[in-house]
């Protein structure tokens, strides 16, 4: 019952208000029997867009970390997974990697839709790492069908808003001239307030998401947020296109780092990136002198 309440009311609406997630090729998904969804696992909030989705219910397999927490916290999360369809398992051994693998023929054996990542945890640079062999153990031993899943984060909506609503024009003019933006009718006090208020609404679904995985404390989340900034000002203040490049840039350049030499150098050789950018184009990679008079 929960799962249901979480997806279509308590959850759902919020989740799909703010990602806006599209689907292509759902008519792969049967209606019953038992199916495993091989997805890659770009972030925690992969098992919830999923199954947002996913008319049948899919339950995950997942760590058993998210199961023994203490305290309230510990509480909270152990039930949420739990009523969310989320099966705990220990990834410490051989031992307890079969004992995963029995789980899964267990949850097929029932007719279920299992969600399982192939590449055992999350990626943190975007990157699909080598997977590993679970998924094709349980798929030959079972039977079942194997459906691919690619979760990808698109900021196409996000430049369309920017670039070609009212309200997208109206932040970008009250960004560069308030005053003038004010004479032509914008309400730049409720545009001011609207846009705080949106962006403490993502800056609070994150940290829940967050708080799920990290331990919680003052300075969470400080690189992910330094990395953030730095990827606006690579690309360039004011553009969508110049942070996405920008981003793909600065993973593909810590991705070859930390493959040739070594995870220590990898925020380094990231934000040298970033000095020996801007020295050649203070502005960005694709931002633009704006002057104001």
């Amino acid at each position: 019952m929960w799962y249901w309440l979480f997806k279509y009311i308590f959850m759902g609406p919020l989740l799909s208000l703010l990602g806006r997630p599209k689907v292509e090729g759902l008519e792969h998904v049967p209606q019953s029997g038992p199916v495993i969804l091989a997805s890659n696992h770009l972030a925690v909030a992969d098992s919830f867009y999923l199954p947002l989705v996913v008319s049948r219910r899919i339950t995950f397999l997942a760590k058993a970390e998210y199961f023994t927490g203490t305290g309230l916290k510990g509480w909270f999360t152990r039930w949420f997974y739990t009523v969310a369809g989320q099966v705990p398992i220990d990834r410490t051994d051989a031992d307890s990697a079969q004992s995963a693998l029995t789980t899964a023929e267990r949850i097929l054996g029932e007719g279920k839709l299992l969600g399982m990542y192939p590449e055992g945890t999350r990626s943190p640079d975007g990157r699909l790492f080598k997977g590993k062999t679970g998924l094709a153990r349980v798929a030959l031993t079972s039977g079942v069908p194997v459906i691919p899943v690619a979760m990808i984060v698109l900021v196409g909506a996000l430049h369309l808003l920017l670039r070609h609503t009212w309200v997208g024009m109206s932040l970008r003019a009250m960004a560069q001239q308030p005053t003038v933006a004010r004479m032509c009718g914008i309400r730049v006090s409720r545009v001011a307030i609207v846009t705080f208020m949106t962006g403490a609404v993502f800056a609070g679904v994150a940290g829940f998401l967050m708080s799920s995985v990290f331990m919680v404390h003052p300075l969470i989340g400080n690189m992910i947020v330094l990395k953030a900034f730095t990827v606006v000002i690579l690309g360039g203040m004011g553009s969508v296109t110049g942070a996405a490049a920008a981003g793909l840039m600065l993973g593909l350049v810590e991705s070859m780092t930390s493959a040739y030499l070594g995870n220590g150098l990898r925020d380094i050789v990231g934000f040298l990136m970033v000095v020996i950018v801007l020295l050649a184009w203070p502005q960005g990679i694709f931002g633009r002198n704006l002057e104001r008079s």
